[in-house]
């Protein structure tokens, strides 16, 4: 048997323990709880946004399900979207959900419209 040091009642001292080590369990908690949480947001068209498929069957509702207990999926594609207008909307929806990675999926529109990679290039430039 140990002898009851001091130290040791100290440290059994219910109001020890809860003004020390509760708060920083706490914080260790809370701090795990937000990393759980990182966010993907995916940026895209209509392949991303599912365009004529039920909402479940686009890939990245598959990939929400299978990730989201880890990573939680947000889609903000829209069907028929071009870069120009899928990086006007970046910025709001980065303060919205605040992701820790963004999957950028645009540029099928800008071809089918036959926008000009140089001039898309200039304009992704000027915004970033």
């Amino acid at each position: 048997m140990l002898p009851l040091t001091d130290g040791l009642l100290k440290m059994m001292n219910f109001k020890y323990v809860f003004r020390w080590h509760v708060p920083f369990l706490l914080l260790f908690l809370f701090t795990c709880r937000a990393m759980a949480a990182d966010t993907l947001l995916i940026l895209g068209d209509s392949l991303s946004a599912g365009y004529q498929m039920a909402a479940n069957a686009a890939w990245p509702a598959l990939l929400n399900e299978q990730w989201q207990a880890k990573t939680p999926v947000v889609n903000a594609s829209i069907s028929g979207d071009t870069s120009q207008q899928g990086l006007a909307r970046l910025p709001a929806l980065l303060k919205q959900h605040q992701p820790r990675w963004v999957l950028v999926e645009l540029g099928g529109n800008d071809g089918l419209a036959r926008f000009s990679a140089a001039a898309d290039r200039a304009d992704a430039a000027h915004h970033y």
